[in-house]
C-alpha cells in the first residue's frame, strides 16, 4: 500500500446525526486487473471475430465496479460476522461511527452502474480490427471506469446518500497478448488509507476473479447456445435449447432411445442432448434431432473425456445434463475434475 498527499475526506461528505468518522484522511492507491482469455488462434485476423472479443472485454470491465461493490460488501459482512471469544463483532462493537463504511443493517456498499465501454472501446480506442488483434495495447490512459460508494438501504436517489465514496476506479492499461488471446485490464483504486488496510485487494480481487468467471462462464454458454439454435433446423423442439431448459436438463430428459415415447419426443431429446455436446465439445455440430454418425462420434468423444464407459446409460447422461453447471464450476475454480 502507497500513502499519497493527504485528501479533505470530508468535502462533500454528510453523515446522518452522530457519525464523526475518526480515520486518517490519507488516501491509498491499489492496483488491480482484469484478464479474460479467448479460447482463438492468437494470429485471428476476422473482422467480426476481433470485434466481439473487444466488445466483449469492454462489456465484462464495464461490470467492474459493480463486482467489486459486491466484493466489498462480502467482506464487510465477513468481518462483521467474525467471532471473537464466541460471539460476532458487530455484537461488540458499540459505536458504528468509527466504521460507518461497513455494511450494517440500515445501510449497504455498492458500485455504480456500468459506464458505456462497448461504445468507447469501438470509438476511441483506436483497435485495428483487421490485423491481428494479439499484441495491441493501450498503455498510460486514464479512463474513469466508476466507484464504490456507501448508500441508506431506504434512498433510492443517489444524491441522497451517506455521501462518501470508497474507492474510485479508473483504467490505466488495456493489452491483448497471444496464448489464445488474452484480455488484460489494468487500473487502479484510490481510497481511504484505513478502508484500504480492512478492506484491502487482496482479499476484493480474487472476490472479483470469480464474480466476472461466473458472469463469463454463463456467456460462453449462451453463445454456443445460440449459435446452435440459429442453425437448427427443427423449430419445435426450439423452446427447449434455450439456455435455462439445458441448464435444467436431466439424465432421462436426454435419454432419446427410451422406448414408448413419441417421435417428436424422441426428436426433442435428441436435439437437447447434441446442444449440451456442441457446449461440452466446443465443436459446430447439427442440432437436427437426429441421432447420425456425427452426433455417436460427439458422444463417444465426451464419454473418452470424462472416462465413462458407455454412450447410452444413465452414467453418460447425468453427466451430459451436468454440462453448463459444471462449465460455470470450471470458471470459479470449484470443479473437481
Amino acid at each position: 500500500m502507497r500513502v499519497i498527499d493527504p485528501d479533505d475526506f470530508a468535502r462533500g461528505f454528510s453523515p446522518p446525526p452522530g457519525i464523526r468518522p475518526q480515520w486518517n484522511s490519507k488516501t491509498s492507491e491499489e492496483n488491480f486487473t482484469l484478464e479474460l482469455r479467448f479460447n482463438v488462434s492468437a494470429n485471428a485476423t476476422d473482422l467480426a471475430l476481433n470485434q466481439s472479443i473487444v466488445e466483449f472485454s469492454a462489456s465484462v470491465g464495464s461490470q467492474l465496479p459493480i463486482a467489486m461493490g459486491l466484493a466489498f460488501r462480502q467482506a464487510g459482512n465477513a468481518l462483521l460476522s467474525a467471532q471473537v471469544r464466541g460471539m460476532p463483532i458487530q455484537s461488540l462493537i458499540e459505536n458504528r461511527e468509527l466504521i460507518p463504511w461497513l455494511p450494517w443493517s440500515d445501510r449497504v456498499v455498492a458500485g455504480s452502474q456500468p459506464n458505456d465501454f462497448v461504445r468507447l472501446a469501438s470509438e476511441r480506442f483506436p483497435w485495428r480490427l483487421d490485423r491481428r488483434l494479439a499484441g495491441q495495447k493501450l498503455l498510460d490512459i486514464t479512463v474513469p471506469l466508476g466507484d464504490i460508494f456507501v448508500a441508506r438501504k431506504a434512498e433510492r436517489d443517489r444524491e441522497a446518500l451517506f455521501g462518501f465514496t470508497l474507492l474510485d476506479l479508473e483504467l490505466t492499461s488495456i493489452a491483448f497478448e497471444a496464448g489464445s488471446i488474452k484480455s488484460i485490464w489494468k487500473g487502479v483504486g484510490k481510497s481511504l488509507a484505513s478502508v484500504s488496510f480492512l478492506l484491502s485487494l487482496t482479499y476484493v480481487e480474487p472476490q472479483v476473479t470469480k464474480i466476472i468467471n461466473h458472469e463469463t462462464a454463463i456467456y460462453q454458454a449462451h453463445e454456443v447456445v445460440a449459435k446452435v439454435m440459429s442453425g437448427q433446423n427443427d423449430p419445435f423442439c426450439a423452446a427447449r435449447l434455450s439456455f435455462k431448459e439445458l441448464e435444467d436438463a436431466r439424465e432421462r430428459s436426454l435419454n432419446y432411445r427410451e422406448a414408448g415415447i413419441s417421435i417428436e419426443e424422441r426428436q426433442c431429446r435428441t436435439a437437447q442432448g447434441q446442444a449440451l455436446l456442441a457446449v461440452a465439445l466446443n465443436i459446430d455440430l447439427d442440432i437436427d434431432g437426429v441421432a447420425g454418425n456425427q452426433t455417436h462420434e460427439a458422444e463417444r468423444a465426451f464419454a473418452h473425456m470424462h472416462n465413462l464407459p458407455c454412450t447410452d446409460c444413465p452414467e453418460f447422461r447425468g453427466r451430459l445434463a451436468q454440462v453448463i453447471d459444471d462449465l460455470i464450476a470450471k470458471k470459479e475454480g470449484l470443479s473437481k475434475e
